[in-house]
Parts: structure tokens; sequence; C-alpha cells
């Protein structure tokens, strides 16, 4: 199969060339065909390269470009196109699907039927991939449109993205690695399917004076980030905790803060994602703690007195790479630990041998492969797995995946409908699945505004290998305690309920 890549100029960002090279490698594709509507950059891209500079500088999600034709070999050759009125065609050329990413409409060629995937950002045919965009906010829906023929429109894939103000560029990166993922899953398909028609806006392009503002408050707001950076506190989450079972969300239909005491942090280092288990009459808090020196998560572990206060913590588990999210759980007699470990592109599993503090490593469950917030759930017959997955560099938190196995150490399998869930507001898992009045309900990381935005428990209705369904039956609100703005794990046992909370931002005068 020969596909087509058009740009609007052959001047390409880092987010094109990895888009070529993964369509690339495909196993359906044979050759990939790199053509543009201009071979050089417009004065308008190189303003708005400028913008991308001035970001990148701020947020660490800088854009690169490079001429398309020093990058390629091999399966992927620079081709020629065409321009017709205000539409971009492909001359002399056989192809059997066209990625159109110039920003004006694509003509086949007379007598083709060749299947054209389009991209739109919030209804408007995109631009490249968006990273160069330089007026506007990044986009928050996505669409990739599949036309053949008589060039009516349908949706191939979609997806809903979280926007954060405070990182407009990595925003923008976002939606270009998440328009990545959908367009492979398109192509990878020997039919591409076809969901609900698709109803477009006209294209639009920015104008210079458009550009110039953007471009103008882009430096105002990187300035005032990186100010509000130096001056703010480093402490970004913290444990609370609370023992009196009757106020447990567990327990009880309404939410409220009352017993909360806030567990020791300090401006060295923040604690966060706090999971708790019960063994032998002992109750154990894990969390990911963070040092700031060595900006490196380890695996920490704090005891619940009988006093009802948490002890002192102490370090469980350290790699050379960042752990966070400590999944705690019993499989027959062996007390299991899946730590987030997407640094190292795995999914591992950790055994305890004397509880709590001494684990060691088991085995490898998933390797090549960003999962984030692994969170394990047994129902009487199998073993099920939620996750988030950052695939092609996106956030890992607008879409559910399910895994399923019949042993926590044998081997897992992805469920047949994944992605199972496109929702930034209720993807991302928050902690143990628990029951309530006999339903289960699953803690879920509300993201759509930022994330670890807040809590959303949602009821499982159905979880089959062919089909998964829930509903969100209740929020969890930071804004409940006054001085939070995040909120984005919950667990408990019998005896212990652990949330964690972002503090409002606090400056380093504060106390």
């Amino acid at each position: 199969m020969r596909i087509a890549v058009i740009f609007a100029s052959l001047m390409v960002t880092d987010k094109d060339e990895q888009l070529v090279r993964a369509i690339a490698a495909l196993p359906i594709v044979t050759e990939v065909v790199v053509s543009a509507d201009k071979l050089s950059s417009t004065a308008l891209s190189r303003l708005e390269r400028l913008r991308a500079i001035v970001e990148g500088r701020v947020s660490g999600a800088s854009t690169a470009v490079r001429d398309a034709r020093t990058l390629f070999g091999e399966k992927i050759r620079i081709g020629a196109t065409g321009v017709i009125g205000k539409s971009v065609s492909l001359e002399n050329e056989e192809i059997d699907r066209v990625v159109n990413l110039s920003g004006q409409p694509f003509q086949p060629n007379a007598g083709s039927h060749c299947e054209v995937l389009e991209l739109w950002f919030d209804g408007v045919r995109a631009l490249s991939l968006g990273t160069q965009r330089a007026s506007g906010k990044p986009a928050s829906n996505i669409v990739v449109s599949v036309s053949s023929g008589a060039r009516e429109l349908a949706v191939a894939e979609r997806s809903v993205l979280t926007l954060t103000p405070e990182t407009p560029a990595g925003d923008r990166r976002n939606a270009a690695s998440r328009a990545i993922v959908l367009i492979l899953r398109a192509l990878g398909q020997s039919e591409i399917a076809r969901f609900d028609a698709w109803t477009a806006k006209e294209s639009s392009s920015a104008s210079s004076i458009t550009a110039i503002a953007s471009t103008l408050g882009t430096i105002t707001s990187a300035i005032l980030r990186r100010a509000s950076r130096t001056l703010a506190r480093r402490d970004a989450w913290e444990i609370r905790y609370r023992t009196n079972p009757c106020d447990f969300v567990a327990n009880s239909n309404t939410f409220t803060t009352s017993g909360f005491k806030k567990y020791r942090s300090d401006y060295n280092r923040f604690v966060a994602d706090p999971i708790v288990f019960q063994h032998n009459g002992i109750d154990a808090l894990f969390f990911e703690e963070y040092p700031h020196d060595t900006r490196r998560g380890v695996i920490s572990c704090a005891v619940l007195n009988s006093d009802g206060t948490l002890g002192a913590s102490k370090v469980v588990l350290e790699r050379p790479y960042h752990l966070s999210y400590p999944f705690v759980f019993q499989s027959g007699d062996d007390i299991l630990m899946i730590p987030e470990t997407s640094a190292n592109k795995a999914v591992e599993l950790y055994r305890c041998t004397r509880f709590p503090h001494e684990w060691i490593y088991e085995k490898t469950l998933m390797s090549d492969i960003s999962i984030t917030d692994a969170t394990v759930h047994f129902d009487g017959r199998s073993w099920w797995m939620f996750a988030t997955v950052g695939a092609e560099g996106s956030y890992a938190w607008d879409e559910l995946h399910l895994f399923m196995a019949d042993s926590p150490t044998g081997e897992w399998t992805a469920h047949q409908n994944n992605p199972v869930k496109r929702d930034p507001r209720t993807a991302r898992p928050a902690g143990p699945l628990f029951k309530r009045d006999g339903r289960l309900i699953r803690p879920t990381q509300d993201c759509s505004i930022t994330y670890g935005g807040a809590v959303a428990l949602c009821e499982v209705k159905t979880l089959t290998p062919t089909a998964f369904e829930e509903q969100e039956v209740a929020r969890l609100a930071p804004e409940r305690f006054g001085d939070a703005v995040g909120l984005h794990t919950l667990s408990a046992s019998s005896r212990l309920e652990v949330i964690d909370l972002r503090p409002k931002l606090r400056w380093r005068w504060e106390k």
C-alpha cells in the first residue's frame, strides 16, 4: 500500500517527521510519498516558529523545523504536488491513501478512488500537526476524517483533549502526538472505519497581524510564568489522611472533608499517589516521594500508629528511573506491587518478602509501552488492569485502556475495544476500585481542565472481554478544602483513608 502525506511546506517539524516514519513502519505500507504545497517556509510560518521557540524556552516543549528533503530515504521519498485553485492535488502518482495536512482541501486525480484522511482541530482543517499554529488556543477536539469518491466526510477517529492554560506549548505538542496516534490507528487497518458523518468548518489561517499579536502575548505570558516559577514554592502535592470510617467515601454517599490531617512534607520534596494496603493488622501507606534535587520519584511507606497518626516514612523501592503510583494488591498468599514505571517504558511487578518494607523484582508484565497508573482489579474470575497509555508522546490521561489476565503474573492481553474510553474527565485511574452499596466504583482523575483537577467516581456497569461501560456518579472537588486546586488519588483500608491534594500557589515568603 502506497501512502502520500501532504504538508503545507517541506519545512517540517519533528512531530511531522515522527508521523511519516511511523507510517512507513506500518506492516501494510510499502512506500510513503512526502509532498508539499510549498517548498519553503513562509514569513507567517517563520513567525509561528518564533512563537514556538519562545514557548519552548519556558515549557521545554520546543518545536524543531527542518527541510524534509534532507530527512528521509528508503521507503520514504519526496514527491510532487500541484495547486489547483484553492485545492492541492498529487501529480502523476498512484496512491492508495492520502494523509492531507496541507491546511487546504485535497483534490484526488481524476478517476482515483484513493481514501483521503484529513485532520481537524476544533472543526478546522489542520495545518501540519498544529505545533506551529500561532493564533488561537491549542486544540481540545481532534477528528480524523476519511473520504473517497464522492468526498462525503466521515469520522475515522476522534479524541477529546485536556487543555492546561499554563502550558500552551505542551498542549499543542500533545494535540500533535494524539493526532499521530489517531492517524496511525486509522491507517493501520486494511479497511478504514467510518463512523458518523463529519461536517467541517471552512479552513482558516492566521493573518500576520494575528500571529504578531499572539507571539507578543506568548512572550509576555512566558515571562510571567517564568517569574512565578522562580518566586513560588516548589511543593506540588501533599497527602492528607483520616481514620473515622463513617466519613470514608466508600461508606458514605456524601463527600465531607471532616477529619483529614496533613501528612508531613517539606519544601525539598513532595508526596503524592497514596495507596493504602492492610495486612496482618498493619495499615501501610505507600506513596510516591519526589525529592526536588534528584527529580526522580521513589516509593516510600508509612505505617498507621495505634494513636491514629502516620509514622515516619521509609523508602522501600528505588530504581534508576522515576517511580510513582505504587499499586499494592494481593494474589493468593503473595502481596504484589505494580508501581508506575512509564519512564522505563515497561510495566513491572514486585513481590513483598517482608511486609511492608521489603520488596523484590518479580517480572516485567509488559515492555515497550508507556503505561501510567496501572490499577488491578479481580472480579472473582479474571484479573483486569485499568491504565492510560502515553502513546507517541501524548498526555497519558485522555484514553482508558483495559488489559486482561488469568493471573497477575501471567500474560496480559489488551481488550479488543481499546481504548475503551476517550474522555479526559474520567479516563485515568485514581486509586483502587471498591464496592459501595453493592456497586463497583472506579475512582478516576478529572483532567479536563488540568492534570489531576479532581476525582470522579464512576460506577462500572459492564466489564467483559467484549464490552466496557461505566457512568460517573460523584465528583470529589479539591475546592471543598479551600486551600487546594487539585486532587487525583483516593484509597482506603477499613481504618485509613488517604487522598492527595495540590495546594494553591504559595510564594516563597509564605509559611
